[in-house]
């Protein structure tokens, strides 16, 4: 198995591609990494260097791929963060040419393929992205994703639903539906008079199978299932994008009667324990976390970079015997009414 991962690069510490290629390799799977940027360390330190990647460059890297009979080898296409308006239109176009490079193949490949788009867009309220790229992100990448697992913000922004509590999570989902997404991940948003304080939430929606589907409208058969996780103090880089590399991998390397909801909350749990790790590391270190403003946060990411590494047994199996479960991850299958 082969996925090809289109995303961020920093030299030191564990976003985009540095978060998302060891999780899916622990599972036995090959990773070709794209980078679109190329930074010493993540943008939320006080100075970084680097640049990104022209979008020529990206291109002659896809044709030096093509040309050499790679893409027919992919099982998955994962894109993280990208930014720039002109590279996620080719990504369109790599997303097509693998489609064709795997329809030619002989023999024809008969496994099946995932286009996982996390719509990496901002989060709490800012973007980190041009009004441009999200047009792309809306209008032309989005509805090709087999999985698209965006966070509250980014959710809200592409679909002009407020995000806010469980039903809200539900109507973005449908707008991802409705385009021909048949898989959607809503994470980490605050239903605080559905959980009380101290967790945040989260949406798995799948459309049913092809043989059960009814469309009536643009209404859909529907599984949906909201879950809940601690909430952490603290500041954290990279999350999303770990999220989508084991999910992926997880997408990849799953077993007969797996179902999407049960897939992600393995993901969920693995992502708590990670954290955990990384909490763990910075108390150690005597890390403030929750920084009152940008510089002191800046200067406290050194502390808190994600402890992937060393957390590579709870990535493959999360589930640990001497932990509550419960007290990681929560979730419940949404009944129609």
């Amino acid at each position: 198995m082969s996925v090809l991962s289109i995303q961020s690069h920093v030299v030191h510490g564990y976003v985009g591609n540095k978060a998302s290629t060891f999780p899916i390799q622990l599972f036995g799977i090959d990773v070709d990494p794209l980078n679109v940027v190329n930074f010493s360390k993540v943008c939320g330190y006080s100075q970084f260097r680097g640049r990104r990647t022209p979008v020529d460059d990206v291109r002659a890297l896809v044709e030096g791929l093509d040309v050499n009979g790679f893409l027919k080898h992919y099982d998955a296409l994962l894109v993280g963060y990208i930014g720039d308006p002109d590279t996620l239109r080719l990504v369109e176009t790599v997303r097509s040419q693998i489609m064709t490079a795997r329809g030619a193949a002989v023999p024809s490949v008969v496994s099946p393929f995932y286009f996982i788009c996390d719509p990496v867009l901002g989060d709490n309220g800012k973007l980190y992205v041009t009004d441009a790229a999200v047009q792309v992100y809306r209008d032309h990448l989005c509805h090709l994703a087999q999985v698209v697992t965006p966070n509250w913000f980014e959710a809200s922004v592409l679909t002009g639903v407020d995000v806010t509590t469980v039903e809200t999570a539900q109507q973005a989902a449908q707008w991802f539906h409705n385009r021909g997404v048949p898989r959607v991940v809503i994470k980490s948003f605050d239903d605080a008079q559905r959980t009380g304080p101290g967790w945040i939430s989260f949406l798995v929606s799948e459309v049913a199978s092809p043989a059960t589907t009814t469309t009536t409208g643009s209404s859909l058969l529907l599984t949906q299932h909201v879950g809940r996780v601690a909430s952490h103090s603290g500041y954290f880089s990279g999350t999303g994008d770990l999220f989508a590399g084991i999910l992926t991998a997880r997408l990849l390397k799953q077993e007969e009667g797996d179902s999407f909801s049960k897939i992600v909350l393995a993901t969920m749990q693995s992502m708590q324990l990670v954290i955990h790790a990384t909490n763990a590391a910075a108390e150690k270190r005597r890390c403030g976390v929750r920084p009152p403003d940008n510089e002191s946060r800046a200067a406290a990411s050194e502390f808190v970079e994600l402890r992937i590494v060393q957390s590579a047994e709870a990535i493959l199996r999360p589930h640990r015997p001497h932990l509550d479960d419960e007290s990681l991850v929560q979730m419940e299958e949404l009944r129609a009414e």
